[in-house]
C-alpha cells in the first residue's frame, strides 16, 4: 500500500482513494466520494451516470473512489486532492 504522501508521481493507473487519512479518521463530508466522481460523469434522465474510469465506492463500510484511467490529467487531479486532504491512497499493482 503506498499513501497520497509519497514521493511517487501521480499518473495515470489505477487506484483506490479511501475515506480515511493517513491518521486514521474517517474523512468527512460522508458523500464525499460522490462529490469528487460527480463532476467525471454526466446526468441523465435525472440520474447521475458515473464515468466508468472513476467511481464512488463502498469499501468496507467507507466512502472511497476507484480510479482506473489512462488520462494522466484525471489521475493528477485525483491524487491531488488526495494529497491535500491527507487521504490514503492505494495503488493497484
Amino acid at each position: 500500500m503506498s499513501t497520497a504522501d509519497s514521493d511517487e508521481p501521480p499518473s495515470a493507473g489505477c487506484f483506490t482513494i479511501l475515506g480515511l487519512t493517513n491518521s486514521g479518521r474517517k474523512f468527512r463530508p460522508s458523500d464525499w466520494s460522490c462529490r469528487l466522481a460527480g463532476p467525471y460523469g454526466k446526468v441523465e434522465q435525472n440520474v447521475i451516470r458515473y464515468h466508468p474510469d472513476v467511481q464512488p465506492i463502498n469499501c468496507n463500510g467507507q466512502p472511497g473512489v476507484r480510479v482506473s484511467t489512462t488520462n494522466p490529467a484525471i489521475a493528477t487531479h485525483l491524487e491531488a486532492f488526495a494529497a491535500a486532504n491527507d487521504l490514503v491512497v492505494v495503488r493497484e499493482a
